[in-house]
């Protein structure tokens, strides 16, 4: 099952390995920073450039999803694995809920760019936090 998943998982096929895994979830949240970041600096909503930074942001939010998962999936503790999954759709959850209202506030009080730099600054955020986290020697 592990290995379906980990050869469909959008534009950053994986290898096999902890280090391959953290390496996709970082490339998939750099991604979705850059194209978020990208769709607050484009001035025609209905240009081919805002066409392009959805689709990088796109790409990288499901990659980012999708490594994470299976990054989670082969790391947690068998005994564990059904409570940190549980956890971590409850702050991905949350954090959708937040930051949804967080931009409308944003959007009324800024522009409507502002939402789009806050999800690329949050993304920018979740990459330097990954960059902290080191592979665990294979068990």
């Amino acid at each position: 099952m592990t290995a379906a998943v980990e050869s469909r998982l959008g534009p950053f096929p994986l290898a096999a390995g902890v280090t391959a895994r953290l390496i996709g979830i970082r490339c998939g949240f750099a991604l979705a920073a850059a194209g978020y970041a990208s769709m607050g600096l484009v001035d025609d909503p209905l240009g081919g450039g805002m066409i392009a930074a959805a689709v990088f942001a796109g790409l990288g939010e499901a990659s980012a999803v999708v490594c994470a998962g299976v990054f989670i999936g082969q790391e947690a503790p068998r005994e564990g694995r059904g409570v940190i999954f549980g956890t971590y759709g409850l702050s991905g959850s949350l954090g959708m809920i937040c930051l949804t209202s967080l931009g409308g506030l944003l959007y009324d009080r800024i522009g409507p760019t502002a939402p789009f730099l806050m999800m690329g600054a949050v993304n920018a955020l979740v990459v330097a936090a990954l960059l902290s986290v080191k592979p665990r020697a294979p068990r």
